[in-house]
């Protein structure tokens, strides 16, 4: 037998054979979940999962699909007894907002009766004026001068003056005293400005501005009225405009000044106000509100005239007494304070200087339920201001300024504007109340810009030096902050 010869070529391809017969129809496997109640299946009730086949191929597992040997239940566990309560939270306030604010910061140093203070717009800087003829508080020499101004910084680190002391010396003759009765601090701390009259001539008072120059208060100009009794003077963060209110025995306002583009000051134009010395300027010195006859109206500036502004707050002056306003920065928002007869309730509302549809302007109270605080019988009403970007309300509640003396409780508030709400966020407690009895021609007792909030404390020193029994009353400054 030969050898095996090699495989031959493929050959070509058959014709395809028949089709097979089609298989059996694809049955799919359904489940259902419903909830189960409380029961035998579920002592505390839990959820049915049945299961079958689609037999009739409808999507939908019917009632006689189900196959009953699969059905299980996940049922809910036993509810545990409760746990006992968590200590309560420290500084915690109830509302639609988190507390946000650091706990107060206390000044050290004392000051005397008379005395005044500003915080800058951007936070970081501070005036505080002691006059010092009554005692020798905050001074070394009994004997120095008569008021003082002292201006600091506010960092990480603490509080650390900046630049000289500023003294103000007794008059060369009859021993006549020099106050400093109001000082201001402009937005960024570099220009300080002092209102200041002899203790026997209220009618004469002399404003002076200073600038930081290479660390050093220096002395810039001044502007002296001496033709009316004036008191209450507020300038503006941008320094150009002056106000103080004024009383010639005929009428009394509020004279408006302007330094347009720091050529000098120049008497601008008289505004209404009914005596209380109750007004307020936005930062760029174009917006005034002020107190009048009827009710709180605002001003601006334009084209060299100060006009008054369309829309009319709407608030009911015919039962109530009204507080002084406090204006954002910007002008657009201001926060009046009102009693709510029969004087049982002091409400706080923000309102907005709103464009409507039609392009007319009017004020509208920002939401439509105030802040409320309850008044108690024979104590001032809260002291309040608005935030310099107009987003808080800060006020403090009555304290040892009234009855019975450094004996009652009293707190410094926080709310934040928010979503047409009022939201408390924060609450501090004070040593004593935030008093304007002790303040020379202090305006705004609280100040609160850029998240810095300052004030001056109130605090009854009951004992003194020989160990004797009184209730003498000292001013002491305090801060804290809060998240913008």
């Amino acid at each position: 037998v030969g050898q095996t010869g090699p495989a031959g070529d493929d050959g070509s391809p058959g014709e395809q054979g028949p089709a097979g017969e089609n298989g059996e129809v694809a049955i799919k496997t359904l489940i259902n979940t419903n909830d189960e109640t409380a029961g035998d299946n579920c002592a505390n009730g839990g959820v049915k999962i049945e299961i079958g086949d689609d037999t009739n191929s409808n999507g939908v597992l019917d009632i006689d699909e189900v196959d009953d040997s699969l059905t299980r239940y996940v049922c809910n566990g036993i509810n545990g007894d409760d746990g006992q309560d968590g200590d309560d939270g420290s500084g915690g306030i109830s509302g639609p907002f988190s507390n946000s604010s650091s706990p107060i910061i206390r000044s050290s140093a004392y000051l005397n009766y008379n005395f005044s203070f500003d915080l800058s717009g951007d936070g970081t800087n501070y005036i505080i004026t002691n006059n010092l003829y009554s005692n020798s508080i905050d001074t070394p020499n009994p004997n120095g001068p008569s008021s003082t101004a002292k201006i600091y910084n506010i960092s990480s680190g603490g509080m650390s003056q900046v630049g000289q002391t500023i003294a103000l010396e007794e008059a060369s003759s009859a021993n006549y005293f020099i106050n400093i009765v109001a000082s201001q601090i402009n937005n960024d701390g570099t220009k300080i400005y002092l209102s200041s009259r002899y203790a026997n001539n209220p009618s004469i008072q002399t404003h002076s501005f200073y600038n930081l120059i290479n660390g050093e208060w220096v002395f810039d100009s001044n502007l002296e009225n001496n033709t009316q009794y004036t008191s209450s003077p507020i300038i503006s963060d941008d320094w150009s405009t002056l106000a103080y209110y004024y009383n010639d025995q005929s009428n009394t306002g509020i004279a408006v000044w302007k330094n347009i583009n720091g050529t000098g000051w120049a008497f601008s134009q008289s505004l209404p106000n009914v005596g209380n010395t109750s007004y307020d300027i936005n930062s760029d010195g174009t917006i005034i509100a002020t107190h009048t006859s009827d009710g709180i109206k605002t001003y601006q500036f334009s084209n060299g005239v100060w006009s008054e502004m369309s829309g009319d707050l709407p608030i009911d002056y015919s039962n109530e007494w009204v507080s002084k306003p406090s204006l954002s920065s910007s002008g657009d928002r201001v926060a009046i304070g009102t009693t709510v007869s029969p004087y049982s309730t002091f409400e706080i509302n923000v309102y907005e200087y709103t464009e409507s549809s039609t392009g007319a302007y009017s004020w509208e109270a920002y939401s439509s339920t105030p802040i409320s605080v309850d008044i108690i019988s024979q104590c001032p009403y809260p002291k309040f201001t608005l935030s310099n970007n107009g987003e808080f309300v800060t006020l403090s509640t009555s304290g040892g300024d009234c009855a019975p003396y450094g004996q009652r409780e009293s707190f410094l508030i926080n709310y934040k504007l928010q979503n047409n709400n009022y939201g408390l966020i924060s609450s501090n407690g004070l040593s004593d109340a935030i008093s304007a009895n002790m303040m020379t021609q202090q305006l705004h007792l609280i100040n609160h810009n850029s998240g810095t909030i300052m004030s001056i404390e109130t605090e009854y020193i009951d004992v003194d030096d020989s160990g004797s029994v009184v209730y003498e009353a000292k001013g002491r400054p305090i801060f804290t902050f809060i998240s913008n």
